[in-house]
C-alpha cells in the first residue's frame, strides 16, 4: 500500500465528489450508460449534501496527496430484536464505494474498508452490511463478510 495515501471525511461541501464516486460506481458495474454518468452525479449531489449536512451519511475518502482517489460511506440504522439477537441491533449499511481505476488493486479499497469497519467498532455497531459489485466480493470476502439471503421488492410511485 502507497504510505503517501491519508484518509478522512467528506464534508458537505464535496457532495459533488460523492456522487460522482455513485454514478461512475454504477457506470463500471454497467448499470448506468457512460454518457449519463454526469448527469446522474448531478440528480445525486442534492440529496448527498443534505445527507452529509444532516450527517445521516457519514462518507470517507482516500487522497493521493490533494486528490481524492476513492470513497465509500455508510449509513446507520437501527433494527428491533430477533429470536437470535435479543436485542437491538445498530447496522451500518455502506455504499458509494468507489476506487478510481488507476489506483486499483494497490490496496486503497482495503484502506478505506478497514477505516469504515474501524469507525463502526469505535461506535459500538453491531453489523455491518452492504452490497458486493463482482468486482468488490472478493475483497469483502476476505474482510470476513458474508453472503445473505436478502430479498427486495421495488416499488412504482404513483405520478
Amino acid at each position: 500500500m502507497d504510505p503517501s495515501l491519508t484518509i478522512r471525511l467528506a464534508r458537505p461541501d464535496e457532495a459533488a465528489i460523492v456522487s460522482y464516486h455513485r454514478a461512475a460506481m454504477f457506470r463500471d458495474m454497467q448499470l448506468l450508460d457512460a454518457t449519463r454518468v454526469e448527469a446522474f452525479a448531478k440528480l445525486c449531489e442534492p440529496s448527498v449534501h443534505l445527507a452529509l449536512s444532516r450527517h445521516e451519511y457519514r462518507g470517507w475518502f482516500v487522497e493521493a496527496g490533494s486528490v481524492v482517489v476513492a470513497g465509500g460511506g455508510l449509513t446507520m440504522r437501527f433494527l428491533q430484536p430477533r429470536p437470535q439477537q435479543q436485542r437491538q441491533v445498530s447496522e451500518a449499511y455502506v455504499y458509494n464505494v468507489y476506487t478510481e481505476p488507476e489506483y486499483r488493486r494497490r490496496g486503497v479499497a482495503r484502506l478505506l474498508m478497514e477505516s469504515i469497519v474501524e469507525w463502526c467498532r469505535g461506535q459500538h455497531v453491531t453489523r455491518i452490511a452492504l452490497h458486493a459489485s463482482a468486482a468488490g466480493q472478493p475483497l469483502y470476502a476476505a474482510m470476513g463478510f458474508m453472503p445473505t439471503n436478502e430479498m427486495r421488492l421495488e416499488m412504482e410511485l404513483a405520478a
